[in-house]
């Protein structure tokens, strides 16, 4: 639980570092697996700055959109400043759908190849470099989970994120230890042939992230129908939408594998 890393004099934010670790083995996967699949390597390294862009496009402006009154306020009384909004504030479900949207667009405009070949080999890797990414928020202190005092509770610093001097559930501790288990899953499934992987990557893991809400303590979203969060009433798009397009694809009768 330490935000930076100290290498000699050099302070390495860690969730930095992590992100970028994480960044690095989907890289290396990525162009190991094109080639094993005699997939262009160039064009995954363009889908991958794509989907990178859209990420990080997606994943902040859900947070101003979720947050837009505070950040005024807090812009106009000099709280925080645009350098701060900028580097801080991402949210993944964001990253995510913002990704996927990237990519489908620019494929369909410029690239025009079979996109569902280059997310399948990637797909199994995703939840493995999220889960790394996810040691880094605890790490840092983001992210963190609801007061608790039972057994694997945690305290976190003054210098992190989180409350310090209060028990906390590690929620980002078990979220990455589920990510583990659904990239393990996934690899699994890739073996098995699945045509279904980039399906059960959305359905598993909106399944996670739901109940994981439940256990989080730095919800800033409103709530709505049930006391559900926005990120649980995406969640539940994010099951509902894959299943939908399976059901809808084999009452039409289409022969088509999805991914």
């Amino acid at each position: 639980m330490n935000p930076y890393i100290h290498l000699f004099s050099i302070h390495i934010p860690s969730y930095g570092l992590l992100a970028l670790v994480s960044l690095m083995v989907l890289s290396a996967y990525g162009i190991i697996k094109a080639k094993q699949n005699d997939l262009s390597i160039d064009d995954f390294l363009i889908l991958e700055s794509i989907a990178l862009l859209g990420a990080l496009i997606g994943s902040k402006l859900l947070f101003v959109t979720l947050n837009f009154n505070k950040i005024q306020l807090a812009l106009s009384s000099n709280l925080i400043t645009v350098n701060d909004l900028l580097t801080s504030g991402f949210i993944f479900y964001g990253g995510l759908i913002g990704a996927l949207l990237f990519l489908y667009l620019f494929n369909k405009k410029f690239l025009k190849v079979d996109l569902k070949r280059y997310l399948n080999i990637v797909i199994p890797i995703i939840p493995l470099c999220h889960g790394i990414a996810r040691i880094g928020c605890y790490l840092s202190g983001c992210c963190y989970g609801i007061a608790y005092d039972g057994i694997g509770s945690v305290v976190f610093p003054e210098n992190s994120l989180a409350p310090s001097g209060i028990h906390l559930f590690p929620v980002q501790l078990l979220e990455a230890f589920l990510l583990f288990v659904l990239s393990i899953c996934l690899f699994i499934f890739e073996k098995r042939k699945s045509n279904h992987l980039l399906t059960s990557y959305l359905v598993f893991y909106g399944i996670m992230r739901f109940f994981l809400e439940f256990l989080r303590g730095d919800k800033l979203e409103k709530v709505y129908l049930f006391s559900l969060s926005e990120s649980q009433i995406i969640s539940l798009m994010i099951i509902l939408f894959p299943v939908l397009y399976l059901l809808l694809g084999r009452k039409n009768g289409k022969g088509k594998s999805y991914s």
